[in-house]
Order: structure tokens, then sequence, then C-alpha cells
């Protein structure tokens, strides 16, 4: 007998084909392999004579029967959903614990070519028939197969044309052959052998389908259909939805994609993290270089903010995109600063796109190539805004060797420079709340009084972006020590970033460098002792987390190496931070963070990239 997949059933409702578990206690199939138990639903009580549904699951023990109901259907997609009996969910369960939940994936408008249907073909399950085994014929969906509301699974050579799977493979699933998710189910086999086709109905998605999400919630499954290109984007871009797109401009929900960083929350409304809004005399410079990018491919659209640390560069370019309706349905592409600009995959460089370099000065050089810009901006619809810190951009300008970073930024038909000042103009909205215009004039007379900028003023000592710990779905299957380790790996995470930005951004206004110093150093031996713990665990347990958290743990790695990165930044610019001494604990402080990202990012490669 082959080996099933555990997620894998036989359906029995009068009709007989494959199903998927799905969630917890889910299980889709292709509505027609139900319809008969529909029409005459067994129950114990009042139609005993009825038809049973049940998922047939194998084992070295043999068959097993869970008995199921249909929680949702769609007659035009000829799919369905349906549910384990609650008398029957805790084996169910006990037998999917160690496997990872299935992730709906939609199939998007490019053909996807290494592609698997696992099933049972139709006519191996007829009554009477011996062969228990599934088929997985490989081949190449094919978004527009001709026929409405269907993809065409397009099978390969392989499979012979006398093989039972032409006569039908109802239910069965077909899955990305790498990342094993979900996208579509089959739901009829084209009768001419010869033409080797399948046709699937592709997945809804909950987002527009609320009764499709509700059926996915009441499971135990993410009502979320992710992108046929998420997993690039959780390798490329630092900023994307629940579901892997890329946010729309108008659409962006935190300040943070953009670069932001949070106000001191002894400052901040309550309910502006971010603070509210102080408008400078630049932001007009800003919108016209945006506006005649829009109006006209000759114009330059690379548009490049300018200015030292904590001036609000990149507050100030994300308030004005956002306010720009123009802008509203571009896609925010910000792609990590770890990867090469020509390792942008071109689906994230197609369409109306705004490239978005915060700091650029820590990207790569190739995103400072000139022909690599040009080449991005073949795109006629792309624009990229990008910030830089003036001694940054001054190291370039004066190096007595010429680059392509010397002749992109010189280059005034590609690019747009707005230079943001330290002691701008400030305006208040006439139309700001009364809380919020006393809040932004008391933080302005602060920061003046303080004799430093008001975007330096208002990131002192501020808390990190929110790292969300792993929720008790997340977990199933770990055990309460595997828990316990990592929700306290990440809240050491946590504490170590905060430790961080509170000696990036001390000055006189906060307590003393020394004791911050003192606090940063004990926040990372913790730290390294977390770590590794876990590295044991991992090494002797041989499991990996979700990836539907794992991915955020990684987040909050990439936000302590920001905060590292910040932190040098800070301590090369002040002299003053490194007399009497002090350089030589700063120097000891970088090579213990250095250390520990070392360890992270090597021995948990794995680990943050998920199974």
């Amino acid at each position: 007998m082959a080996f099933w997949p555990p997620q894998l059933v036989k359906v029995r409702a009068g009709k007989r084909g494959s199903g998927w578990a799905v969630g917890r206690s889910g299980v889709l199939t292709a509505l027609h392999v139900v319809r008969r138990h529909l029409a005459n639903p067994y129950h114990p009580e009042t139609n005993a004579k009825g038809i049973r549904c049940v998922a047939v699951t194998g084992g070295p023990a043999g068959e097993c029967l869970f008995d199921c109901a249909v929680v949702w259907r769609d007659e035009a997609a000829d799919l369905t959903l349906l549910q384990i009996t609650e008398a029957d969910r805790k084996p169910w369960w006990d037998r999917l614990i160690d496997e990872e939940l299935t992730i709906l994936a939609a199939t998007g408008t490019d053909p996807i070519y290494d592609v698997s249907a696992i099933g049972f073909p139709d006519a191996t399950l007829a009554p009477g028939v011996n062969r228990p085994d599934p088929d997985q014929p490989t081949g190449t969906l094919l978004p527009s197969s001709g026929v409405p509301g269907r993809v065409g699974f397009d099978v390969g050579t392989s499979t012979p044309e006398d093989h039972p799977l032409w006569q039908g493979l109802s239910g069965a699933a077909v899955r990305e052959a790498e990342s094993g998710r979900l996208v579509a189910i089959v739901v009829q086999a084209v009768p001419d052998a010869a033409a080797r086709t399948l046709y699937a109905s592709p997945l809804p998605d909950p987002d527009t389908d609320p009764e499709w999400a509700e059926a996915l919630k009441k499971v135990g499954a993410a009502p979320v259909l992710e992108d046929r290109y998420a997993p690039w984007a959780r390798r490329f871009l630092a900023c994307y939805d629940s579901a892997g797109r890329p946010w729309r401009v108008g659409q962006v929900p935190h300040l943070s994609d953009f670069g932001v960083r949070r106000a001191r929350d002894d400052l901040a409304p309550n309910n502006r993290p971010y603070f509210p809004f102080v408008g400078r005399p630049e932001a007009d410079g800003i919108e016209a270089a945006l506006n005649a990018a829009l109006a006209s491919v000759g114009a330059p659209r690379m548009i490049l903010l300018v200015g030292e640390s904590a001036v609000g560069k990149s507050r100030l370019a994300a308030e004005v995109v956002t306010r720009m309706p123009a802008l509203a349905e571009y896609r925010l592409i910000r792609p990590v600063p770890t990867q090469s600009i020509s390792d942008l995959p071109e689906v994230f460089r197609r369409g109306r796109v705004l490239l978005w370099l915060d700091d650029l000065h820590r990207y790569p050089p190739s995103y400072l190539e000139e022909q690599q810009v040009k080449n991005l901006l073949t795109n006629s619809q792309l624009i990229i805004v990008a910030t830089i810190l003036r001694e940054s951009l001054d190291a370039y300008s004066q190096s007595q060797y010429r680059t392509g970073a010397t002749d992109l930024l010189n280059d005034d038909a590609l690019i747009a420079r707005v230079d943001i000042s330290d002691t701008p103009t400030w305006h208040i909205r006439e139309d700001a709340e009364p809380d919020e215009a006393g809040a932004a004039h008391a933080a302005l007379t602060a920061a003046a009084w303080a004799g430093v900028g008001l975007g330096e003023y208002l990131a002192a000592c501020a808390e990190p972006p929110v790292v969300s710990l792993p929720s008790t779905a997340d977990l199933d299957g770990l055990d309460k020590d595997q828990i316990q380790l990592l929700r306290t790996s990440v809240s050491t995470l946590k504490d170590l970033a905060t430790r961080l930005a509170e000696l990036d951004g001390a000055t006189p206004l906060s307590r003393s460098r020394a004791d911050v110093f003192t606090c940063a150093q004990r926040s990372l031996n913790r730290a390294k002792g977390q770590f590794r713990a876990l590295d044991q665990q991992v090494s002797i347990e041989a499991w990996r987390p979700d990836p539907r958290w794992a991915s955020r743990f990684s987040d909050a790695l990439e936000q302590v190496t920001r905060d590292v990165q910040a932190v040098e930044a800070q301590w090369y610019r002040a002299s003053a931070i490194t007399r009497s001494g002090r350089s030589q604990q700063n120097s000891q402080l970088r090579s213990s963070v250095c250390e520990l990202l070392g360890l992270l990012k090597d021995q948990y490669s794995s680990l943050f990239q998920g199974p």
C-alpha cells in the first residue's frame, strides 16, 4: 500500500471521491461527490436509511471512518467544505497534530509550472474495486482554461492515456510542489485522454465571500487566501498584508510600513502612536515632484529626500504620498535591505508601483547603480521614493572614485532631490483636533528648549514596533515546554529591541547612557541564553514552528538589526557620546550584538524560513 498523506481522505457520500483536510476539522472536496447525501441525508433518528457522509482515512491500522456534515457549498464552483462531527474530532485531530495546517492560495493569472493533484481516481473507488492507493499526477496549472470558473490542469506526459484518472479524479487537491499550498480542487476530467487535461476550481477569496470565511473559521482554518506570490513577498519585501500581497498606498495600515518610528509613549496621544503630523514647507516640493513624475514619463521619477538622522524624512514622505489620491492604488513595494535590486522579482516591478527605499544608504550598492535604476524605470508606471542621510550622500559625491552611485546621484534627469531642513518652519494644520494641536505645540516647545529637532525629541526612548507573540492557535502541536521557550525568546527579543532603541535615542532628557548601556547589556546576555536553549530544542526535537508566526519572529530579528544599525550610526556621529572611555563600552556592545545576530541568522535560517 502506498503512503497516504494524513490530510488526504476518501469521501463517501453516495458517490465516492477524494478530499483534503483543511483547518482542525474540515475537509474540502468537490460538491458533486456529496450531492446524493444532500438529497437524502442520513440521521440516526429521523432518516436511518439516508446516505451518510464520511471521510475515510488510511494508515497502518487500516481504514478509519469519520462522519461529516456539509458546512458550506458553492454550486457554481462545484466545491464544498465538510466538517468532522463533534464526536469524531479528537481522533481526527490526533492524526493531524504533527502536520502543518493547510495554507490556501490563489492561482493568480500566470501559469504555475510545478503542481500536483493528489487523490483517488474515481474508477478505483467503485464498490468492489480493491485499489486503495492514491495517484499524484504532476503538471502545469493554466488559469486561463477557456471554461468559465475553471482552471486547466495540464497533466504531464508521464501519465499514460489508459490511466484510470482520465475517468475522473473528483475532489483531488491541486497543490504547489515547493510550498505545498492548496490552490484548487479537481472537479472534472476531459473525456478525451489525448487532451491530457483535468479541470479544477480555484478557491474563493474569504475577503469577498463572507460565508466561505465563516465556514473556514468554523473548521479552525484561517480565513485567508494567500496571494500567488506570497512566498516571494515574505522573502523580498518588508511589508505586505496577511495574504502576502503588497499594500496599496491608500491602504497601508501603519506608518511603520514606511519606515516611520513610533513616538515616545509619554508624548503621543493614546490613539496616535506616531504623533500627530506637524506640517513643514518641504511637503510642497515633494508633492510637486511626485505630480510631475505622474504626469510625464520624461520627468525625474526618483524622488530623493536628503537630511540628517531623525529630522522626519520618512514621516514627511509617507504623509505626502498617502494624501495623494493619484497614488492610492499604487502598490507599495518596500524591499528588504538584504537583497540586491536585481533579485527583486519582476512581479513586484510591474504595473503601478511606488518603490519605497527608506534609508537608501543601508541598501546594497546595486540600488544606487545608475543602470539598475534605469532598468527599473523602463516601467513607465514605476516611481521611486527614497530617503538618505546627508553625510552618506556627501560621501558618495566627494569620493575620489567615480562609481555608478556617483553617476546616479548627479543625474538630474533621473532624480528630483528634496533637501529636508534640520530646523524647518513648522506648520500645525488649522483643522487639527485641539488635543493634537496642543500635543504638537508642547513637543515643539520642549524640543526647542532641549536644543534638538522635533524628530529626535519624539524618537528618544521610543518604544520598538509591536512584535506579535504567537497565539495559542498558532502553536498547536508543540508541547508546553516548547511553547514557553518560544514565547520567552520572543519576549526577550522585544526587550532587547527596547533597550537598543533607548540607547539610540538617549538625550539629556532621558536617563543616562551608562544606565541604558547596562540594561542593554543585561538584555543581550539574557537573549543569548534563551536562544542557546532554543537551539538545543531545535536540534533535539527536530521540530519547526508554524510559518505563520515564524515570519513574525524573523520580523522581530530584522527590527533588532535595524535598531543596531541606528545605534552604530549614532555612536559614530556624536563625538560627545564617546568621551570618558564610553567608546570602549560601545565597541563591546556592538561586538556582542553582532555575535548574537550572527548566531540567530546562521543557526536559525531554517527556523525563520519555515518548513
